[in-house]
């Protein structure tokens, strides 16, 4: 996984605090690709502007966005031991804090520092062992952060419409997959939109980033 992010000079601020043991399941190499990426979410967030909250999505299907989404909470948490909130965009109304706060019926942790957002109905189903996990009674200012996971923009538009009301959306694309006019066109529909584009990520790289991605930024 590589991402491709707009350069931004480095700016001291309270997120970045002591680094604590990475997750198990995480390579140098993963860590290193996410840095770019975490470093941008950090700075809006710092900036006073931002509340922290960032929408991922992609041109199309299986580009792999779940799977990038808990890569990059898991990160962001073990490095600067924050808390982080993912959530499925299906499950919001909107991004703003009332639309979060009224979603919020509970949240349960996934990994350490990491919630996930848990419906009304599934918080009936939880197993007795994962009870000690459940947090309920929550609100938008328990997390530094709040990553929404956004269907394909060819499918659903929950990107476009949550877009202006985040910080920014990352545009997941897939190595070798992705095809370059839908990529340039899922940029256009996020533009038209008035969402702040804020970085590619590239998963699945196997090659070096082909020169078009860069130039795309």
């Amino acid at each position: 996984m590589n991402v491709l992010v707009k350069h931004t000079p480095s700016k001291p601020n309270s997120l970045v605090r002591r680094p604590r043991r990475r997750h198990d399941s995480f390579s140098g190499a993963q860590a290193g690709f996410l840095q770019p990426l975490l470093q941008t979410m950090i700075q809006i967030k710092s900036s006073g502007e931002g509340r922290g909250v960032f929408a991922f999505t992609s041109p199309g299907s299986g580009a792999g966005v779940s799977h990038v989404l808990q890569i990059i909470a898991q990160e962001l948490a073990a490095q600067n031991r924050c808390r982080v909130l993912t959530a499925s965009s299906s499950m919001l109304e909107g991004a703003t804090d009332d639309d979060i706060r009224r979603a919020l019926g509970g949240c349960i942790e996934r990994a350490p520092d990491v919630w996930c957002m848990v419906d009304d109905d599934h918080l009936e189903c939880i197993p007795e062992e994962l009870l000690d996990r459940l947090w309920v009674d929550v609100g938008p200012g328990d997390f530094d952060f709040i990553l929404i996971d956004c269907p394909p923009l060819n499918e659903v538009g929950d990107a476009l419409r949550l877009g202006h009301e985040t910080d920014g959306v990352f545009l997941v694309v897939s190595a070798g997959e992705t095809r370059r006019d839908h990529i340039e066109h899922a940029q256009k529909l996020l533009k038209h939109s008035s969402a702040r584009l804020q970085g590619l990520v590239l998963n699945r790289r196997t090659y070096p980033v082909p020169n078009f991605l860069y130039n795309l930024l």
